[in-house]
């Protein structure tokens, strides 16, 4: 489940849409790869392919439950303020993977072997993960107005 906001500036009215969370449709692989550009979507496949992450022989490991990772962020650009929605996808491994084969495989770097690295829409600038309250924010159009969410909706 995911919340959509509606937020809006105290002093200049611009008003804009935020969403974050992880909808019904991001438990597919097969729709999560429909955001991704041609690209992005042929990095991930290999990705999976060389490690066999969607393999139906593994063992359930709970860690691997959540592979791969996908949900909707909001970001701020660290350039020009803005607030914005994105797809985030990581796709990682576990320390020690055992296969039925009784196999152990050991990864390191921080078992991170995919992320998308989001920009921002206006200004091209690597976007932060913003996680403090909306309300924390200055507007992103006249950088003086406080924020406030005028509408929050819950979203699947």
């Amino acid at each position: 489940m995911g919340i959509n906001y509606e937020v809006g500036c105290s002093i200049c009215a611009y008003n804009f849409h935020l969403k974050e969370g992880t909808a019904s449709d991001f438990t597919s692989f097969e729709n999560i790869l429909k955001k991704y550009n041609v690209e992005q979507k042929r990095e991930i496949k290999k990705i999976l392919k060389k490690y066999d992450l969607k393999s139906k022989n593994r063992i359930k490991n709970p860690r691997y439950e959540k592979n791969p990772f996908s949900e909707e962020r909001i970001y701020k650009c660290r350039k020009c303020g803005n607030l914005e929605s994105q797809l985030y996808i990581r796709i990682s491994v576990p320390e020690k993977w055992m296969f039925d084969t009784g196999k152990n495989i050991y990864f390191t770097e921080k078992n991170i072997l995919f992320r998308i690295i989001n920009n921002c829409s206006k200004c091209g600038t690597r976007l932060r993960h913003y996680k403090e309250s909306i309300t924390k924010c200055k507007c992103p159009e006249c950088k003086m107005g406080e924020l406030k969410v005028l509408n929050k909706k819950v979203w699947n």
